[in-house]
């Protein structure tokens, strides 16, 4: 029996104990190859490795491994980003302090000259920012796309196996039933052979072979 299990839903009518909780259920695992029958509450089958593991396409691994590389570049920028602003704020602190001191001097044509250069300088530099933000925006595209894809297909999963502890149980159990299958056939053609061969007996043959007691020939007195 092979470890593969389909989810499907029942009738109202055929509805049976769930084997974890023993409750009704109408979901049942259904193994093809025993064939095995495993009723069970969804909320069973749902991070529960202990007895069942989802089998999820390869188009669910391809989600995840999309979601995964996402996750990683995102967080690269972000680090890269907080490196960013931590030097960026310690050059600030520095250009501030220098400003400062230029306040209390007589501003003349170069200290203006230089200030427009910053001021020039800055705004370049916004340009150059804007790139790294739409690689961001696409990034968080496609992990959006790679969750909800994930978790679509994550819900509509019906393939499972069992944990390896719960599925040889389940080998044992069929084991075992076929073995009283099999000894109550054993049992039920040896009643038969007995029948038939007491219901095809000659009554003399009976007779000769058991000493039935016989009635006194001889009158009482």
């Amino acid at each position: 029996m092979n470890n593969e299990y389909i989810r499907r839903k029942v009738a109202d009518k055929d509805i049976q104990l769930c084997l974890i909780c023993h409750k009704l259920t109408s979901t049942v695992l259904f193994n093809k190859s025993g064939p095995d029958w495993i009723y069970s509450c969804d909320i069973h089958l749902d991070d529960n490795p202990q007895f069942v593991v989802p089998l999820h396409s390869d188009e669910y691994y391809k989600a995840v491994e999309e979601l995964r590389c996402c996750q990683e570049r995102l967080s690269q920028l972000n680090s890269k980003d907080e490196q960013s602003k931590s030097w960026d704020g310690w050059i600030t602190t520095i250009f501030n302090k220098k400003r400062e001191v230029e306040k209390n001097k007589n501003k003349d044509k170069d200290t203006i000259d230089e200030e427009i250069k910053d001021n020039n300088t800055g705004n370049s530099t916004s340009k150059a920012d804007a790139t790294p933000e739409l690689v961001r925006k696409e990034l968080q595209l496609k992990y959006d796309t790679a969750l909800e894809t994930m978790t679509m297909l994550q819900k509509q999963n019906k393939r499972f196996k069992l944990s390896d502890k719960i599925f040889q149980h389940r080998l044992q159990f069929h084991r075992d039933q076929k073995r009283r299958l099999h000894q109550l056939k054993k049992q039920e053609e040896l009643m038969k052979r007995e029948a038939a061969n007491y219901s095809n007996t000659d009554p003399s043959e009976l007779i000769s072979k058991f000493n039935f007691p016989t009635a006194p020939k001889s009158s009482l007195e």
